[in-house]
């Protein structure tokens, strides 16, 4: 696996990333837990250490949480945030979330 720098904050990523939507299941109504969990675990051992994600996602960030859990501090994980509009019409704030 290739490595580059990310921009100017020191991390080194895979040149490869992981886009966690598949494993969530939300589209592909066939993948088990299990093919995601194994799914993540060969991204890992293939050297990918970049993994992308974001709540919306589903379980994926579950999934990650239970795969990375041994080797957190050599993966970078990328999410995004969002707007949510409740049934009352308020928006969401992350931080409220937080």
């Amino acid at each position: 696996m290739q490595y580059r720098q990310l921009g100017r904050t020191g991390l080194r990523v895979s040149a490869v990333s992981m886009g966690c939507w598949p494993v969530s299941g939300l589209t592909s109504l066939d993948v088990t837990r299990e093919d995601s969990l194994a799914t993540l675990r060969a991204a890992l051992e293939a050297g990918i250490n970049f993994f992308d994600t974001a709540w919306s996602y589903g379980t994926s960030e579950e999934l990650i949480a239970e795969v990375l859990s041994e080797t957190r501090a050599d993966v970078v994980l990328a999410t995004k945030g969002g707007l949510d509009r409740g049934g009352d019409g308020r928006q969401f704030h992350a931080a409220a979330a937080a």
